[in-house]
C-alpha cells in the first residue's frame, strides 16, 4: 500500500481501538449469546435451574439485555417463583416482556391486571406472538378454553385477534390453527373432547380435526 493508505489504516485502528474497547464489547456480546444459546436449550429441556444459571450468565455479560431478563423470568415462573419471574419484567420493555407480565397475572388469577399488557402484546405487528406464547409460555393446566382477548395466549397458535360478540369473547380460525390444552388429568378412555364453534360463512364450512399426527375426521360448522 502507499504511505496514504497505510496512514488512513493506522488511523482507523487508533480510532477502533481507543474510542471504544471494540474487542470486548465483541467479547461480552459472544459471551451472552452462548450463554442465551444455553438458556434456552435447557429451558426447552424443561432443567429450569440449568436455564436460570445460563439467562443470569447473559445478564452477568450483559445487564441491560431485555431478552434476557424475559427468557429469565419464564424459567422462573416455570420453577413456581412467580414474584421473582414478575421482578424482572419492566412494563413495556419489549412486546415478549409484556407478554410474560400480562400472562404471570393471568395465571395469578388476575385478568383486570393481565389484559392490558396481553393485548399490547398481540397488537404489536412484527411476529407471529401467538406461536411464541404457545412455544415459550408453561400456562396452567386446564380442561377447558375459552377464546378471547388476549386470556388464551400459550394455548393457541392460527387465530385472528379476539372479538368480543353476544354469546361471549371468540377469535376466527385463519386457515388452520392449533388449540394446544396441558390437562389436569390424562384423557381416560371414552373421554370426549368438546368444540363449541360457528362459521362466519353464510353456509357451512368444512373443518378436519386432528389430534396431534391423528387426522379423526371432517365435520361441518353451521354458520352462526
Amino acid at each position: 500500500p502507499n504511505p496514504l493508505q497505510a496512514l488512513l489504516t493506522l488511523a482507523f485502528l487508533v480510532l477502533f481501538l481507543s474510542y471504544r474497547d471494540y474487542p470486548q464489547i465483541i467479547a461480552r456480546g459472544a459471551a451472552r449469546e452462548r450463554a442465551r444459546i444455553a438458556g434456552d436449550r435447557a429451558y426447552i429441556a424443561g432443567d429450569y435451574p440449568a436455564a436460570e444459571q445460563s439467562y443470569r450468565a447473559a445478564l452477568a455479560a450483559q445487564p441491560d439485555f431485555i431478552d434476557a431478563h424475559t427468557s429469565l423470568a419464564l424459567a422462573l415462573a416455570a420453577a413456581g417463583r412467580s414474584a421473582d419471574a414478575r421482578a424482572e419484567l419492566t412494563p413495556g420493555a419489549s412486546r415478549r416482556s409484556d407478554l410474560v407480565r400480562g400472562a404471570l397475572a393471568r395465571d395469578a388469577g388476575d385478568l383486570d391486571a393481565a389484559r392490558a399488557p396481553l393485548a399490547s402484546a398481540e397488537n404489536r405487528a412484527g411476529e407471529n406472538i401467538q406461536r411464541w406464547a404457545l412455544n415459550w409460555l408453561r400456562p396452567p393446566a386446564t380442561n377447558f378454553l375459552q377464546l378471547s382477548q388476549g386470556l388464551d395466549l400459550g394455548y393457541i397458535d392460527g387465530f385472528s385477534g379476539g372479538e368480543d360478540g353476544p354469546a361471549g369473547t371468540f377469535r376466527w380460525l385463519s386457515g388452520s390453527g392449533r388449540v394446544q390444552l396441558p390437562l389436569t388429568h390424562p384423557l381416560a378412555p371414552g373421554s370426549e373432547v368438546l368444540l363449541r364453534l360457528t362459521s362466519g360463512r353464510p353456509g357451512p364450512v368444512p373443518l378436519d380435526v386432528w389430534a396431534g399426527d391423528r387426522w379423526l375426521g371432517q365435520v361441518q360448522v353451521a354458520s352462526g
